[in-house]
């Protein structure tokens, strides 16, 4: 018993120290990372009056008002997006406008003076915006001296605007100071210090070392074998771009370019890599789903343009990452802006590219134009990496544009590091997971700002676990892996809850996995807490009469939730055929495209049907002895499957529900990227574990990898690389 204690006191002795160096490194880092936050974030900027010529007011009561009113003597704006328009002779010349408020207001809001000399229209290049705040008596816009005749003030909140004025003024521009902020200093030393304890706490980092120096007695350990095949690989890669480089011009019908070249040059070390290491190609595949995702990935990151609207939504998404970046500040400057407006610019023409992000950089440099606090949404966990990448790009002093890649890139990794855990994890169906994983409208998304790749990644990962459980029947659960896959699970459904039927694939393991029963009912019990979680955090909103206050009425302003709830308890046949026509749409072998090669506003890639080849061949050949045990449970996998067509239509019906009018026969808004996540279990249930595939697997595993890499540098080479010129 002694001996016990003393084993024990040691072990909590050494956690102890351990906790303690690690939250030490925490902290100190975390005060270095603040310091480099204030050293590199863009600066907010402000103006001190030297002294003001007279000012001149301008007439409100002969001013064009645009969604806001007279009130009186004052203008009265409720909400907005509303605007004020001046026309003046253009005579006077001026540098400030100053917007008075008749009642300070009581909520924030923005806004932005426009100006033009005679014969130009206003325009966002010739502009500034501001902030207002509670209590405020006026804002003052401070520009470059001219004679203007036309002025407009735009206003998005609660204002009333009592006058406007134009005047001289001799002023400076001063940076404004911003102290080190405690809360962000808080945030990061936890981050950290969760990610030190994993690195040495649970001996993380000794595994990492173990692993580089056994990849480095490889490579020194028989180093003439070490050259055959670095000759070999750069032999093969400069066959291959020698080929992409006669060929790829001729096929576009366009001028060789440097773009092209790196496009040639990532294709070529994707083949040396297939063709070069050809025993981990066959016993590791996940290494080769690491450099095929990133080497795919890596275009859409860099070549994308530094706008919005090239993917789903990705301007909420960028300030969701943006927000992440700076732990909680909403931080725009102009640039910002101007990239988030729908269709902002784009420029291809190379001999124009170099004066486009000159031109960013310059408008970013202006500083800060919006400027608030706030807690950034938990749910959107998945854009912490992306944050990261903008917050690193900072960093490391970045343009514009290479932030923007930056933020981009870091998704991809993310995304390209857990699916190789999750494949790793697996014994049989490996490369089945790699497949769906590396479906080119999946790397596009991870390339991109979005949250849907974290629910994709993460719930390949926690399926994988369970998956793997199957493959292993004589090992126990350990409660490591049970942590995992909960976890992982848990994360892929908490962005959006419609996933949740995945957790009752874990709850069906075999008894015989549990060290003991009442290991198995702490297993379980968890699990369906966190459905009922899930399930109540996606249903409340619609509950309790809320139900209409939660519609989406960007599109279509006659959806109502309420009252579409109410209109399919009412004609539940007539709703039937209105979801399997919307199903039909989406899952329909000749949708295929939409599912696969689709780009979102970047448009749609050929081959796609080459995918659907693929995935089938794999469903029933990327099998092994090692699924016997989940393949002779007919009965338990078609049930499986049953929970995922109930995904697909739980998706469906709750874009009914939100954004389609109130009894309309389609289903509007229903995507085929909602169906991505599910696309995994579906096909690893397929098959039969009395299907013996002996072909050797390093052809195998090549002749696949070859044919996925073929579809996704297609779509890379016509979506993205030939656009430039």
């Amino acid at each position: 018993m002694q001996k016990v204690m003393d084993k024990t006191k040691g072990v909590c002795r050494a956690w102890w120290k351990k906790a303690l160096i690690c939250l030490i490194l925490a902290v100190a880092i975390s005060f270095g990372l603040e310091w480099l936050q204030l050293a590199t974030q863009p600066k907010q900027y402000t103006t001190e009056e030297l002294g003001v010529s007279e000012e001149s007011f301008l007439s409100l009561e002969n001013a064009n008002l645009i969604e806001c009113s007279m009130e009186g003597v004052a203008v009265r704006v409720d909400g907005g997006p509303a605007e004020l328009q001046f026309f003046l002779d253009g005579d006077t010349a001026f540098n400030r406008i100053s917007v008075y408020f008749d009642e300070p207001p009581v909520d924030s809001g923005v806004m932005r003076v426009l100006y033009a000399p005679a014969g130009q229209e206003c325009s966002v290049e010739q502009s500034t915006q501001l902030p207002f705040d509670p209590g405020m008596e006026k804002v003052d816009f401070t520009f470059q001296e001219g004679s203007y005749d036309k002025i407009k003030v735009q206003v998005a909140g609660n204002a009333i605007i009592q006058s406007v004025s134009y005047a001289m003024a001799d002023y400076r521009i001063i940076a404004i100071k911003e102290n080190i902020s405690g809360k962000r200093i808080a945030l990061l030393s936890v981050g950290l210090f969760a990610v030190f304890m994993i690195l040495f706490g649970i001996h993380g980092w000794t595994r990492l070392c173990g692993t580089l120096k056994n990849a480095k007695n490889g490579i020194c350990g028989d180093w003439k074998k070490t050259l055959i095949r670095l000759g070999l690989f750069v032999g093969t890669a400069a066959l291959m771009y020698i080929f992409l480089r006669l060929y790829v011009p001729y096929f576009l019908n366009k001028p060789f370019n440097w773009v092209l070249r790196f496009f040639c040059l990532t294709v070529s070390a994707a083949s040396g890599c297939l063709f070069c290491f050809r025993k981990t190609l066959g016993t590791k595949p996940e290494v080769f789903f690491l450099i095929l995702c990133l080497l795919i990935g890596v275009t859409f990151s860099v070549f994308e343009a530094a706008t919005t609207t090239n993917s789903w939504d990705d301007g909420h998404h960028y300030m969701s990452a943006s927000k992440y970046s700076y732990l909680g500040q909403t931080r725009l400057t102009e640039q910002d802006n101007t990239a988030l407006a729908a269709w902002s610019e784009r420029v291809y023409d190379l001999s124009a590219v170099d004066d486009w992000h000159a031109r960013q950089d310059q408008v970013q440099s202006k500083g800060v134009v919006t400027l608030s606090n706030g807690s950034v949404n938990p749910k959107e966990f998945w854009m912490l990496f992306s944050g990261i990448g903008l917050y690193v790009g900072r960093v490391l002093g970045l343009s514009y544009h290479g932030i923007w890649e930056m933020g981009r890139l870091f998704s991809l990794i993310a995304y390209a590091v857990i699916g190789y855990f999750a494949i790793r994890r697996l014994k049989s169906g490996k490369m089945i997971l790699a497949a769906v994983l590396l479906i080119p409208e999946c790397i596009f998304l991870a390339a991109n700002y979005s949250y849907d790749p974290g629910v994709v990644a993460f719930l390949a990962l926690g399926l994988s676990y369970c998956f793997a459980e199957w493959q292993e029947p004589d090992k126990k659960l350990t409660g490591a892996n049970a942590f995992i896959m909960l976890a992982a699970l848990f994360l892929g459904c908490w962005t959006k809850g419609i996933y949740f039927p995945v957790f009752f694939i874990p709850m069906f393991l075999p008894v015989n996995k549990f060290k003991s029963k009442v290991w198995r009912r702490v297993f379980i019990g968890i699990a369906a807490a966190l459905i009922l979680y899930l399930v109540w955090d996606f249903a409340h909103p619609y509950l309790g009469g809320q139900a209409s206050q939660n519609t989406d009425n960007r599109i279509y302003t006659d959806a109502d939730a309420g009252k579409q709830i109410a209109f399919i308890l009412a004609n539940p046949l007539y709703y039937t055929g209105v979801l399997l026509r919307g199903l039909r749409s989406v899952l329909g072998p000749e949708n295929s495209e939409g599912l696969f090669t689709f780009f979102a506003y970047m448009g749609k890639a050929p081959n796609n049907f080459i995918y659907v080849i693929i995935l089938a061949i794999l469903a029933f050949t990327d099998k092994s002895t090692d699924d016997h045990e989940l393949a002779r449970r007919g009965w338990m996998r078609l049930f499986f499957e049953f929970l995922m067509f109930g995904i697909a239509c739980l998706a469906a019906t709750s874009m009914y529900i939100a954004f389609t009018p109130v009894g309309a026969d389609r289903i509007e808004g229903f995507q085929f990227r909602y169906t991505l996540p599910i696309i995994y279990p579906a096909i690893m249930l397929l098959g039969s574990g009395k299907i013996q595939n002996n072909i050797n697997r390093t052809v195998y595993n090549g002749l696949i990898y070859a044919a996925i890499g073929f579809v996704g540098f297609s779509a890379v080479l016509i979506n993205v690389a030939a656009l430039y010129s």
